[in-house]
């Protein structure tokens, strides 16, 4: 059985199979986001990350798998606000007025990051949750 940490576990693990292991890899691949230092790659690969973690999101039952769903959408609401400070960076290293779309642009980065964080936090909310915040946030997923 290959190791959860290396990059041939990816074909081994499926969602159908796998679910949690499939939904940790997935989390684990955007750490090397970390390492790049041009801000518009970093920025597609937060997109890319975005973009795995929602695919994930949708596949998995709620009712089954109710800290996995909460940890992927606090994730993938991380992902965007990070986005948005790159974007922020971009625009103060050109020292320019930024134009309407890049506005528009950064405008919509942060109602995702609100909106996602509000998602994660109505369903720490729910009246039938076993599980308190401070479970949630140190879960790893």
């Amino acid at each position: 059985m290959p190791s959860l940490r290396s990059a041939q576990s990816i074909p081994f693990y499926s969602l159908y199979d796998h679910a949690l292991d499939y939904a940790e890899l997935t989390c684990d691949s955007s750490l090397l986001t970390f390492f790049e230092l041009d801000f518009e790659r970093k920025s597609k690969m937060h997109k890319r990350r975005v973009n795995a973690l929602r695919g994930v999101l949708g596949e998995l039952n709620p009712h089954h798998y109710l800290l996995v769903c909460r940890q992927l959408t606090y994730e993938i609401a991380e992902a965007y606000g990070k986005m948005l400070d790159i974007k922020m960076a971009i625009v103060e290293e050109q020292q320019t007025t930024p134009s309407p779309h890049v506005v528009r642009k950064i405008s919509l980065l942060g109602a995702e990051c609100i909106r996602n964080f509000e998602l994660f936090l109505d369903s720490v909310r729910t009246t039938n949750c076993r599980y308190s915040l401070t479970t949630i946030i140190f879960v790893r997923c």
